[in-house]
């Protein structure tokens, strides 16, 4: 993945607003240190530490230091699968403006072609082999996720299961298990895997 053209974010970074302090860009979380993949090569990680000169020579609108940890404890399954204890507001998220619900698309995009559209604020909508769109994929769960859209416009996904207890075969975002104890955001445009192989890809359009 290469990221071109990132955002300037003019003022002093901290573990509370989810950007690079060397550049400004949108960090990711991993379960073992988040970074700044701009470029592709992360040349910010959180053991770089927030006191850099390129952060001190910001706008002085800081307002409050935060300790601890960015990414909540992370773990292995079984199948030494990495599971993300998710930050959903890190969790591949760019910060943006609220859309107008009224001049705006949301769409999720099923292998075969077909498309679930969702509604800002509207009620959560169940993925799993129940849906016709999924009902071929053995892997998948009769109850595997949940997706909505937000009143802010952004898109949201949760593994679910069969029991509330998570998926057998897992939900994943960036390549990362989710847990699913928490629901996580996701970036339009990206994708979202299913067990081994079923991808679901986000989209939001203008109307």
């Amino acid at each position: 993945m290469t990221l071109t053209d990132p955002p300037v974010e003019q003022h002093w970074h901290d573990p509370s607003c989810g950007h690079c302090p060397r550049c400004g860009h949108d960090l990711l979380p991993s379960p073992f240190n988040t970074y700044c993949p701009r470029d592709s090569i992360p040349h910010w990680t959180q053991d770089d530490g927030w006191d850099i000169p390129e952060n001190r020579n910001m706008p002085e609108t800081r307002t409050e230091q935060f300790s601890g940890d960015l990414l909540a404890d992370s773990a292995r399954d079984g199948s030494g699968e990495r599971e993300l204890a998710a930050i959903p507001d890190l969790a591949g998220a760019t910060a943006h403006a609220p859309q107008d619900p009224q001049r705006v698309v949301y769409r999720v995009h099923f292998p075969q072609g077909q498309t679930l559209t969702l509604l800002p604020g509207g009620p959560r909508q169940t993925l799993g082999r129940k849906r016709p769109e999924l009902a071929a994929f053995r892997r998948v769960s009769e109850r595997h996720a949940e997706v909505w859209v937000d009143n802010d416009c952004d898109f949201y996904i949760r593994d679910v299961g069969t029991n509330e207890r998570g998926s057998m075969n897992g939900t994943f975002y960036n390549e990362i298990r989710l847990d699913h104890r928490f629901e996580v955001r996701v970036e339009p445009g990206t994708q979202v895997r299913l067990a081994d192989s079923v991808y679901l890809r986000f989209t939001r359009d203008n109307a």
